[in-house]
């Protein structure tokens, strides 16, 4: 059986992307020789973080201290790994380049989110995946045991679906991925995670799970039961992208309670989270997207929550007990005004009167992702959305002074449209990615390397550097998602109710 290393660019923190924990613990039921790597800068750092992986993990500087594979399976989440490649390769011992490699060296097979949009990377991937990673690791780990080579089994996958062979030329390529898949039950960590659901329900026009993550799948809900009851009078991660979307979660909370498991998972749904806690439901973790300011822009993402919802389902989480509570927001999403603004600080104000936890809002600015609705608006820092929202910070500071993680800060200028210009990269992207460091970030060398114009708004007719990804619903689906996301945008935000407090 061969030997097959499965790691990331720099850490995703805890246990990882539940992708890469699903493929190895695939890879293993399969009887195939996987071994999750950790690529430490020092053994000190392994030795103190030791505590955090669990048991078939390897924690080491360099592959001085492994055996030879004969492939590495590289998961990149997010963009910032993308700097941490050179050092990656440096510590797995292959040339960063495919066309510096020997036919003995082994095999580098890309998979990850990334691949939606997956030309930056695909000068160091002999072989990228995009689908479920069972079928797609799954295969490459069957073609190693029979004893293909690197160049045979590139030869082999080219062309076919779920696989990219930069080096054989840019074709169209699209997702493998099965119709259903029995639940698999991930045993890294302390706590078992439960995987639910494979993509999400929802298609909310900024998130690329929904649009790009492939087909909304269930798990068959007597395997995840039959998991929760081995799991006993435990704990439990019960796991999926949009978990209250799952179409039999009440069900299975109410087993999970009847057998005296606890659920650690997230609920990400405020809407569905109002409706289990009005019914009596458990309580677990709640980080809620929320997404947009105002009631207008949640409608336009596909998050349609009613203040009157949210300031209900906040009391209800504090009537329950719950102490801490997480929404993630969007700021400078298209069209976003004042007027937005000034709607979320009196929602703000009437949470602040029926829950008294933690409320640690979650910021980020909105970026026009591949293969979404919104993926060709302009990535430019939008400075006067980053001064409402330090506004709010201040206003949020001044009035909750007890409250120390309100609201976190978000980077400026140069993180966001570095971010963004890798985002929307070409393969010129690669020589910077060659030589790119983490301080050219914040000092703004990378505009030195990195072409700013992929910032610019992109036309309707324009060709993107992910157009032969076939990765979600077609073109026109994206289309019709933006033109309704501007007929919402263009309807007059409704008028706050007398009991809401303003500035």
């Amino acid at each position: 059986m061969s030997l097959i290393y499965i790691t990331e660019p720099g850490h995703t923190g805890g246990v990882g992307a539940i992708g890469m924990r699903v493929l190895v613990q695939s890879l293993r039921s399969a009887g195939h020789d996987v071994t999750r790597v950790r690529l430490f800068r020092a053994q000190s750092e392994a030795d103190e973080q030791g505590s955090l992986f669990a048991r078939d993990t390897e924690k080491v500087v360099d592959h001085t201290w492994l055996a030879k594979p004969a492939a590495w399976f590289v998961s990149v989440l997010y963009v910032r790994q993308y700097i941490d490649l050179r050092d990656m390769f440096a510590r797995v011992g292959v040339p960063m380049r495919t066309e510096d490699r020997s036919p003995s060296d082994p095999l580098i097979a890309f998979g990850g989110q990334f691949s939606i949009a997956p030309e930056p990377l695909c000068d160091f991937a002999d072989i990228i995946a995009l689908g479920d990673g069972e079928l797609t690791g799954g295969r490459i780990a069957d073609l190693l045991a029979a004893g293909a080579q690197r160049l045979d089994i590139m030869r082999e996958l080219a062309g076919q679906p779920g696989y990219y062979v930069p080096s054989a030329g840019v074709a169209p390529f699209s997702r493998w991925e099965s119709d259903t898949y029995t639940a698999i039950t991930i045993e890294e960590g302390k706590t078992p995670t439960i995987e639910l659901a494979r993509g999400c329900a929802s298609k909310c026009a900024f998130c690329r799970i929904g649009w790009a993550g492939g087909t909304y799948r269930e798990a068959p809900q007597d395997q995840v039961k039959a998991a929760v009851a081995l799991a006993g009078k435990g704990k439990a991660n019960l796991f999926a992208p949009d978990y209250s979307s799952v179409s039999w979660v009440e069900d299975l909370e109410a087993f999970t309670e009847a057998v005296g498991c606890r659920n650690t998972g997230r609920d990400a749904r405020a809407d569905a989270a109002h409706k289990h806690l009005k019914s009596g439901r458990g309580v677990k973790q709640y980080s809620f997207g929320v997404e947009g300011v105002s009631e207008r822009l949640r409608a336009a993402v596909g998050k349609p929550l009613k203040a009157e919802k949210l300031i209900e389902t906040m009391s209800l989480l504090g009537a329950a007990g719950v102490g801490h509570v997480k929404w993630y927001m969007l700021f400078g999403l298209p069209g976003e005004s004042q007027r937005d603004h000034d709607e979320f600080y009196a929602l703000l104000g009437e949470v602040r009167k029926v829950y008294g936890g933690a409320l640690n809002i979650m910021p980020s600015q909105a970026k026009g992702l591949p293969h979404t609705p919104l993926e060709r608006i302009s990535n430019h820092y939008q400075q006067d959305a980053h001064d409402r929202y330090q506004s709010l910070r201040a206003w949020c500071k001044e009035r909750w002074s007890d409250q120390k993680r309100l609201v976190l800060a978000y980077k400026g200028r140069e993180l966001h449209e570095h971010d963004c210009a890798l985002i929307r990269g070409t393969r010129e992207a690669a020589r910077y990615i060659e030589t790119a460091k983490e301080s050219w970030v914040a000092s703004g060398r990378w505009r030195d390397s990195l072409d700013e114009s992929v910032l610019d708004e992109i036309q309707p007719d324009a060709h993107t550097s992910w157009d032969h990804v076939v990765a979600g619903p077609p073109r026109e689906l994206r289309d019709k998602a933006l033109a309704t996301y501007w007929r919402t945008m263009r309807r007059s935000a409704l008028p706050l109710a007398p009991a809401m407090v303003t500035r």
